[in-house]
């Protein structure tokens, strides 16, 4: 069975000011990953997100990613940093579709893959269209593995099959 809940990924300013402020959101337990990173995952808060986000990004202060997984199949990813436009884009969006959701646009689809583009350029490895797109064409058999292979990318948290050691 796969996983529920959200995923979080936020760069703090504040690592210990940081977390305690994720404590507030219900980010209990966030690591620290990379460059002042911090991930975390809870097995609640998925389809609040939306509510809360753009008072995380507030309080944060910094760049925020927010995925919300469904059924352990479907990944809706919000991502948003002050004083820029937030990005909901789904990375599985052909479960989204299967589970009746509705999907963007093409065009709406690549002006949010070119946002989230943008948006990734605060990562410690930004990311291209294209390869956010191969990464939602590729797939995973769980959605939590389409999140895990986007922040590898993004090098905000290495998976064990890169032969790098996330920095804790």
């Amino acid at each position: 069975m796969g996983f529920t809940g959200t995923i979080l990924a936020a760069k703090t300013r504040d690592l210990i000011g940081g977390k305690r402020t994720l404590a507030t959101f219900g980010f209990h337990e966030p690591e620290s990953v990379s460059e002042g990173w911090v991930i975390d995952e809870a097995h609640r808060h998925a389809g609040d997100a939306a509510e809360y986000f753009e008072s995380l990004v507030a309080a944060i202060d910094g760049p925020v990613l927010v995925v919300e997984v469904f059924d352990s199949d479907v990944a809706h990813l919000i991502a948003g940093a002050p004083a820029s436009e937030t990005v909901h884009l789904h990375l599985t969006p052909a479960a989204a579709r299967a589970a009746g959701m509705s999907v963007p646009s093409s065009r709406e689809r690549v002006a949010s893959l070119e946002a989230f583009s943008r948006w990734s350029s605060a990562a410690p490895a930004p990311i291209t269209v294209e390869g956010l797109q191969a990464l939602i064409d590729v797939g995973n058999v769980f959605a939590e593995g389409v999140v895990w292979e986007l922040l590898d990318a993004l090098r905000i948290r290495l998976r064990a099959s890169t032969g790098e050691v996330p920095i804790l």
